[in-house]
């Protein structure tokens, strides 16, 4: 009867609504039993009569969609694209926020339970608003075994930052325009919860999508003098430098994020980036063993390809190309560049090579009488014999017995000596019968690997270099030789 009084009367809104009705009653039977073909065919027709400000049927609707979606979830594989498909249409439901708020709030539930998998899912949550969320969903809770879990607030907030920045990489213009709008929200909530810790993650991705990459730079490179071994904050200070032209310094950062534990989608994103430079600067036997390596990984990992490298897997280069085993050695030269990068802002001071250790791989230098240091020979990235100056940056720092100490951050070939703790000497050597060293003028300690090495005899002229060091047994400054010659 419905059906023949709104043949005749068309633009009856009463009519239509009993016809949504009767079809939602259907809609519950389908619900109740998983019914999908029937499930669909109902909420369709309701969907068809157009219905306006008939929010209590959208959110009746919701309910039946919440008790679809749970039987699917429970199933095993779960059936994520019939949830995606309930999803697209939830998005031209009316709702009555005020009258039944949760059933608004399970939908954006629910998209974030498939969100790695729902291609529509940043314009679900744009369509959703999460200006609408209750003052409930912005605290976290904890599980019955006390474990701490996000609100729905900051997984809302930080899924869609991640989707603009994701969004990027395809349309940074609209990528742009959505973060800019979205950007003092997300600030603001930051500020307000400093206990949401994910926030702090994606806000130097954001200003990045925002194109204020100059405050990333300033920000992300602070941040890796805290934590030098995040590789996500490499790859962004690696996207940062790019995007300002520097295209070597972006290879640096890239290949320094391969030298750190990484996971696989942080580990698959900087080879990618690493990889599109080299091919730039046709370095192709490198590149083509950071694809062989992604491809290797996506394998692994049950995942496709992305389009970029399908399409790089199509061009000559690539096929004509062996990859070699690995790029190791690429990321241990480019890993010490990296840290002249991060500490460039930082003063070089001037410093000599006092003692190397050829067994435990060490040496250690000398800046003047207060400050000395330690490091490994890999830290350098060359050669270094007693007597060699190098240029250092250095940071103090505490050691656990509670004195100062210094950490050595870059150093490289030097010709200028620190001034004061040098002294080229030349005159006669002395040695007393039984003991295996020696002095040239009683003032000039030769050690008795010098004195081995040069073959030394008492009364033999030698000249070379030494340095000032503190003599623990007499409490007093002197010199020591470090070289002869």
């Amino acid at each position: 009867m419905a059906q023949e009084y709104l043949a005749e009367h068309p633009g009856d809104e009463a009519g239509r609504l009993e016809i949504a009705w009767v079809h939602y009653g259907f809609v519950k039977k389908a619900a109740k039993a998983v019914d999908l073909p029937a499930f669909h065919e109902h909420v369709d027709a309701i969907l068809a009569q157009e219905l306006e400000g008939e929010g209590i049927m959208g959110n009746s609707l919701a309910w039946q969609v919440h008790r679809v979606a749970k039987a699917l979830l429970g199933e095993k594989p779960v059936r994520v694209e019939e949830i995606v498909k309930m999803l697209d249409k939830v998005r031209f439901f009316t709702f009555d926020i005020e009258s039944d708020i949760m059933a608004y709030v399970m939908m954006l539930r629910l998209a974030l339970k498939v969100k790695d998998r729902y291609e529509g899912l940043r314009e679900f949550i744009e369509w959703w608003d999460l200006e609408n969320l209750p003052e409930a969903e912005y605290e976290p809770f904890e599980t019955k075994q006390g474990r701490r879990m996000m609100s729905l607030a900051e997984r809302s907030y930080i899924t869609y930052a991640n989707q603009l920045i994701q969004l990027s990489d395809t349309d940074s213009e609209l990528a742009k325009e959505k973060a800019v709008e979205f950007w003092p929200k997300f600030a603001e909530l930051g500020r307000k919860r400093r206990d949401y810790r994910f926030f702090r993650g994606f806000r130097l991705p954001l200003l990045g999508v925002m194109g204020r990459w100059d405050e990333v730079i300033q920000e992300v490179l602070s941040e890796i003098r805290h934590h030098p071994n995040d590789p996500n904050a490499w790859i962004l200070l690696g996207d940062a430098l790019a995007h300002q032209q520097e295209e070597n310094q972006a290879l640096i950062c890239f290949a320094r994020a391969l030298t750190s534990r990484a996971k696989p989608d942080a580990m698959i994103k900087a080879k990618e980036k690493l990889a599109r430079i080299l091919v730039k600067q046709e370095r192709y036997v490198e590149a083509r063993t950071e694809y062989r390596d992604i491809l290797s990984f996506l394998e692994r990992l049950g995942e496709h390809p992305s389009p970029s490298v399908l399409a790089v897997q199509e061009e000559a280069w690539f096929k004509e190309t062996e990859p070699r085993p690995n790029n190791k050695g690429l990321y241990r030269h480019y890993s010490i560049q990296a840290d002249n990068l991060l500490y460039a802002d930082m003063p070089e001071l001037s410093a000599v090579v006092n003692h190397t250790d050829d067994r435990r791989k060490r040496l250690w230098f000398r800046v003047d009488r207060e400050v000395t240091g330690s490091a490994s020979f890999g830290q350098l990235g060359f050669r270094v014999a007693p007597g060699d100056f190098i240029a250092v940056r250095i940071k103090k720092e505490r050691a656990p017995d509670g004195s100062d100490r210094y950490r050595l951050l870059t150093a490289r070939p030097n010709d200028e000596a620190p001034p004061g703790i040098i002294r080229m000497f030349r005159g006669l050597f002395s040695m007393k019968q039984g003991q295996s060293f020696g002095f040239v003028d009683r003032e000039i300690f030769i050690p008795p690997h010098l004195v081995e090495e040069g073959l030394l005899m008492p009364g033999q002229a030698i000249s070379g270099m030494a340095v000032m060091e503190y003599d623990q047994k007499r409490n007093r400054w002197s010199w020591k030789a470090v070289k002869l010659g």
